[in-house]
C-alpha cells in the first residue's frame, strides 16, 4: 500500500510539471501575439502617416461625386480639435453598441484609439462611418 502511495504522488507531481511547462509555452504565445499585433499596428499607423506626409494634398482634396472623405492626421491626439474626438462611452451611443463592443472594435483596429491627458479617445468621423458598416447592417439604427 505504501508503494501505491508514493507512486501516486510522483505521478501528481509529473502531472504539475508537464502542467506548468504547457502554461509557460502557452504564455510565450500569447505574448508573442500580443507584441506582434502591436508592432503591426504601430506599423499601419506609420505606413499612414507618410502617405499624409508624402502628399497631403491627395488627402485633402474634394472627394468625387460630393463623397465625404476620410483625412488622417496620425495618431497624434493633439492635431484633433476635442470636437473631432470622441469617448468610448460616446462612441457606444452613437454605434448603439456595448463599451465591451467598441473595445472590441479598437483591439480589431476598426477604430483608431488616441490617449488624450490618459483618457481614450475615438475620431469622430470613423465612428460616424462606422454607424453605416456597422449598425445599420445590423439593424441597430
Amino acid at each position: 500500500m505504501r508503494f501505491g502511495v508514493r507512486y501516486k504522488d510522483i505521478a501528481m507531481l509529473q502531472l504539475m510539471e508537464k502542467i506548468n511547462e504547457l502554461m509557460e509555452q502557452h504564455q510565450h504565445y500569447i505574448h508573442t501575439l500580443l507584441k506582434q499585433n502591436s508592432q503591426l499596428i504601430g506599423l499601419v499607423n506609420d505606413i499612414r502617416d507618410c502617405m499624409v506626409a508624402a502628399n497631403p494634398a491627395d488627402l485633402t482634396s474634394d472627394p468625387p461625386d460630393g463623397q465625404q472623405q476620410t483625412v488622417y492626421k496620425g495618431s497624434d491626439p493633439e492635431a484633433y480639435r476635442p470636437d473631432e474626438l470622441v469617448t468610448i462611452k460616446e462612441a457606444a451611443h452613437m454605434l448603439h453598441i456595448s463599451r465591451w463592443k467598441v473595445d472590441d472594435m479598437r483591439s480589431r483596429a476598426e477604430l483608431t484609439s488616441l490617449e488624450k491627458n490618459g483618457r481614450i479617445r475615438l475620431i469622430r468621423q470613423e465612428v460616424e462611418a462606422a454607424i453605416k458598416w456597422y449598425s445599420v447592417p445590423k439593424g441597430k439604427i
